[in-house]
């Protein structure tokens, strides 16, 4: 599990940096690539969207936007990502998720 800035007696004190003005704090976890680690490298790239499944502990509607963002340490600052989505998992059938994403919302 990758560590989270959310959970414990330091939680907003426990960020990176300090969140953008306009930025609400609800969760924050640091997700890390470990050949980028083992070669010191400032940061890590994919190629493609890496999907992240966050249980929604806070009970937001399905549909709903999620901003992202990621913390650069070099220029101690926050970046802001694609939006994510809200989403529920109802299940599965024939090895495929069967998914809300709340269309039309």
């Amino acid at each position: 599990m990758p560590p989270s800035y959310t959970v414990g007696e330091n939680e907003p004190a426990a960020m990176p940096g300090e969140l953008p003005r306009m930025s609400g704090y609800t969760y924050a976890v640091e997700l890390s690539v470990d050949e980028t680690i083992a070669a010191n490298a400032t940061e890590g790239r994919f190629d493609r969207p890496v999907p992240v499944y966050v249980e929604n502990f806070l009970d937001f509607p399905t549909g709903g936007i999620v901003p992202a963002g990621w913390y650069d340490r070099e220029r101690a600052a926050w970046i802001a990502s694609d939006n994510g989505r809200i989403i529920a998992v109802l299940g599965h059938e024939d090895g495929l998720a069967l998914l809300d994403v709340g269309a039309g919302r």
